[in-house]
């Protein structure tokens, strides 16, 4: 339950920060950064220490399958580094651990 919660947690921050500021960078086709798509999702991979700092971020699948370069990656990968989540809890205690996010922009 408690994990179910981290990722609905984590699925509401990103639609409220990430989709936002997704949308005003790369709203124009074309360049570096850019994607030419007006709907895709991406399942991030995100570890989360026993203080609900995100450690270490991955893009795991983007659909439609589409190339993102290193800057594109980066903007969507950002916001993420920058949340703090209530952390996993087992046995009462704080623990370090993985959750899969999907994230719909549209």
């Amino acid at each position: 339950m408690t994990r179910l919660l981290t990722v609905m947690t984590l699925y509401a921050l990103c639609l409220m920060t990430v989709a936002s500021s997704w949308a005003a960078d790369n709203g124009q086709a074309g360049g570096a950064g850019k994607v030419d798509v007006d709907h895709f999702k991406i399942w991030y991979k995100v570890y989360i220490n026993g203080s609900g700092l995100p450690q270490s971020v991955e893009i795991l699948r983007v659909h439609p399958q589409m190339t993102l370069d290193d800057e594109a990656k980066e903007k969507l990968i950002a916001p993420v580094r920058t949340w703090t989540l209530n952390p996993i809890v087992k046995g009462g205690k704080p623990i370090a651990g993985e959750v899969v996010v999907v994230v719909d922009y549209n």
